[in-house]
């Protein structure tokens, strides 16, 4: 009887955290997770741009080549999207919600050896559900998925076909939830979602009042969140967030373009002024806050003086870090029928904005320099540990020590930089 499985992961947190949704429903069913060689093996999948897609497809190509008697499950946004089985590999196929039926579908097709497809269409008024993930003892961060879905219709984006109309984690469900990670001494909370800056609309909270959930239990020292869309994030909100001692103050507030005109062709709902004012107000409130982005290049119509304004507007804002991506085609959006740029210039462009990122992320962590900084220890390499600042910058240790420091919260002495992070000395052991 095929019993062992294993789990790969694309995209970004929120699949992680369904992930491990999964992992906690096949484990509760009997199943036992494999290291490498398995039985099923799991493939959460995104689709948020094609490269995404190319390592989907190379991953169940080489699973079916290396494992031809496995059981390949394809499950998340890639399915949800898109109306097809990619070069007809999968045996089961599932999208973005009921996977919590997915063992009971591994069992049914292990028994007929039929091709299963379970798809159910996102709805308006569907409820988040009860889901919920454990996680093992040893680690210092756990995350938390609050939202689900996103109704902005950005041109570019196939998101919303993925994931569906926007709802929010009851909060009830997500005391109990953050309540259980404090018992199993987690430090950190990180709080992610699809468009976060909408939790909670249909229970009358904001963004704010998850963030003060999850700082509720006394154990929790840290609480975070994930990127936002800059549109919903207004001074009072800002002003919420700086009140509560345990919030980080690192936004990642999502641009893709500093040209005006770009950004309304992206039908994003901002423009750069009232951008530059939000990053204003975050400021005035966390002085020393990391103010990370997105930022897309080479979108449909944008010129070569668009690209000059978009990395000029980054220099004015002074990013800590910038994720740099060349636009990519999503079919069924509006962009994708707009007059592209060759790709050659979208990645000649992605060059030089990432370029420009990691000069301002220089810049950014030479500040710190000189400056003792509080350090949240998450791993150990050979003796050498790195960890977090609040505001989630990357801290290496020069000094080497034989025993672990993960999980400790220590003032650490800043001594040098680069565009990757901080390197630094203990103060004082604790």
């Amino acid at each position: 009887m095929m019993s062992t499985i294993r789990f790969i992961t694309f995209g970004c947190k929120v699949n992680t955290y369904e992930t491990q949704c999964m992992r906690e429903a096949f484990l509760a069913d009997g199943f036992t997770e494999a290291g490498n060689e398995a039985d099923i093996y799991i493939i959460n999948s995104c689709t948020v741009t094609s490269r995404a897609d190319a390592k989907l497809f190379k991953c169940m190509r080489s699973l079916r080549r290396e494992h031809p008697g496995s059981v390949i499950v394809l499950t998340g946004c890639y399915p949800q999207a898109h109306d097809d089985n990619p070069e007809n590999i999968a045996d089961i196929i599932t999208g973005t919600s009921g996977r919590s039926g997915l063992p009971a579908l591994v069992r049914k097709h292990i028994e007929d050896r039929e091709a299963l497809r379970r798809i159910t269409p996102h709805e308006k008024g569907e409820h988040f559900g009860s889901e919920t993930a454990a996680y093992s003892e040893g680690h210092t961060r756990a995350f938390v998925k609050i939202q689900d879905g996103c109704e902005m219709n950005c041109s570019y984006c196939i998101i919303p076909h993925a994931r569906g109309h926007m709802r929010s984690k009851p909060p009830d469900i997500l005391k109990k939830e953050i309540a259980t990670l404090a018992e199993h001494s987690f430090r950190e909370i990180v709080l992610v979602g699809i468009n976060i800056m909408f939790y909670g609309r249909e229970y009358g909270l904001d963004l704010a009042d998850a963030v003060d959930i999850a700082s509720e239990p006394q154990n929790i020292e840290r609480v975070r969140i994930s990127s936002i869309e800059p549109e919903k994030m207004q001074g009072g909100m800002i002003e919420r967030l700086s009140a509560n001692p345990k919030f980080c103050p690192s936004f990642h507030l999502s641009l893709q373009s500093g040209a005006d005109n770009v950004l309304r062709a992206m039908k994003r709902h901002y423009d750069t002024d009232k951008y530059s004012e939000i990053v204003r107000q975050i400021r005035d409130n966390f002085p020393d806050a990391a103010i990370t982005t997105d930022i897309m290049t080479g979108f449909p119509g944008e010129t070569e003086d668009d690209h000059i304004r978009s990395m000029e507007f980054a220099k004015k804002i002074g990013f800590a870090r910038i994720h740099v991506f060349p636009y990519s085609e999503r079919n069924g959006t509006p962009a994708a029928a707009m007059e592209q740029v060759a790709p050659s210039v979208r990645h000649r462009r992605a060059r030089e904005m990432t370029e420009l990122g990691n000069e301002l992320s220089r810049g950014f962590n030479n500040r710190f320099i000189g400056r003792t900084m509080q350090v949240l220890f998450e791993r150990e390499h050979n003796g050498i540990h790195n960890g977090h600042t609040k505001n989630y910058l990357t801290v290496r240790l020069e000094e080497k020590y034989d025993h672990s420091l993960r999980g400790e919260l220590l003032d650490v002495d800043i001594v040098s930089a680069d565009s990757a992070g901080l390197t630094g000395t203990l103060r004082k052991l604790v």
